[in-house]
């Protein structure tokens, strides 16, 4: 709504300044005796109707003869119609500029303020034409411009969705996995179990379909998820998370950090060989740095390429924070090491 108002406002700014040009640039008229108000008043309005005229030209060439006419290729019908125009333009420049004047006869020096010329009227239809149909190209071209930008949004939210739906079962399945285990072995870690998975169930419910949210939100799923594996974990591994810094004030993309600490606990724990998985996160100068290592056992040997989560964060980083961030991953096929940093505007 705005924004149409301020169109209209430089429209309306515009034609001001456009029937003001002749007072500007032509000599002014020296008032004698002969010259009478009403004259002049008279010469005024044929002025105003030669120029709403134009004006009317000017609004039908951009809004109707293009986009109807041109447009979908009815150039026949295009250049009968600019014909017409041009020949009511001449014979309205003949009727009021040309023809005696009823009112009484006005000096050559009285008139020229008024009078359009007619190599002057010519150029002066071209011009309108050609504005019109450079202002016409020059909205178009914005509206096709907003109109990609808004199917690029829109796509880029629903590839955002569809990724974030592939990655949220997944740590859905793996919990659930682990408080089965509990409730077989009645372990007293069962509630605590339950209610860690709460609290994750609310993160994802409540907060991975926005845009952005706290890092200490996402800290606080990580932990979680940190949490509810060592439940299950032997004595044999330990589970090194320093992760404390200020994270209330930065915000970051839902569950764009969990899909690596996931990998690692699902190829790099063992029952029977010690073993550790190492992550760090810190914020500082603008700048989010997370790692997480773990060791690689043949059992679980990853493949060549990455799970499909880290290939969606992959995706997710790339789309979200373009040429913003950096992702290295190391797998010699003993460890397995992530190492990311984003750039935090």
């Amino acid at each position: 709504m705005k924004t149409k108002v301020v169109t209209i406002l430089i429209h309306v700014v515009a034609w001001v300044i456009f029937l003001c040009l002749p007072y500007i640039f032509r000599p002014k008229p020296v008032m004698d005796a002969g010259m009478m108000e009403h004259k002049v008043t008279f010469m005024f309005l044929r002025f105003l109707t030669f120029n709403i005229y134009l004006i009317s030209i000017f609004y039908l060439h951009a809004y109707w003869m293009l986009p109807r006419l041109l447009l979908k290729k009815r150039y026949a019908g295009y250049i009968l119609l600019v014909v017409v125009l041009f020949i009511f333009f001449l014979l309205i420049r003949e009727a009021l500029f040309v023809r005696p004047n009823p009112i009484g006869p006005l000096h050559q020096h009285e008139f020229e303020i008024f009078r359009p010329d007619r190599i002057d009227s010519m150029f002066l239809f071209v011009v309108i034409m050609v504005i019109s149909g450079g202002i016409w190209i020059i909205q178009e071209w914005m509206q096709a411009e907003k109109r990609a930008k808004q199917i690029e949004a829109e796509r880029l939210a629903m590839e955002l969705s569809f990724l974030r739906s592939q990655i949220n079962p997944h740590f859905l399945f793996n919990t659930l996995n682990t408080l089965y285990s509990l409730t077989l072995l009645k372990s007293d870690h069962a509630p605590e179990a339950v209610m860690k998975l709460s609290n994750m169930m609310r993160y994802i419910t409540d907060d991975s379909n926005s845009e952005r949210v706290l890092l200490a939100k996402e800290v606080e799923y990580i932990s979680h998820y940190i949490e509810l594996q060592r439940l299950r974990l032997s004595r044999n591994m330990t589970v090194q998370a320093n992760m404390k810094g200020e994270f209330q004030q930065i915000e970051i993309p839902p569950l764009i950090l969990i899909p690596f600490v996931e990998n690692a606990f699902k190829y790099g724990i063992s029952s029977h060989e010690r073993a550790g998985i190492h992550i760090t996160l810190k914020v500082a100068d603008n700048q989010l740095s997370f790692r997480v290592s773990n060791r690689i056992f043949r059992e679980r040997e990853l493949p060549q390429t990455p799970g499909l989560g880290i290939n969606n964060t992959r995706l997710r980083l790339e789309k979200i924070f373009p040429e913003m961030f950096s992702l290295n991953i190391i797998d010699n096929g003993k460890v397995f090491i992530v190492a990311l940093d984003i750039y935090l505007a």
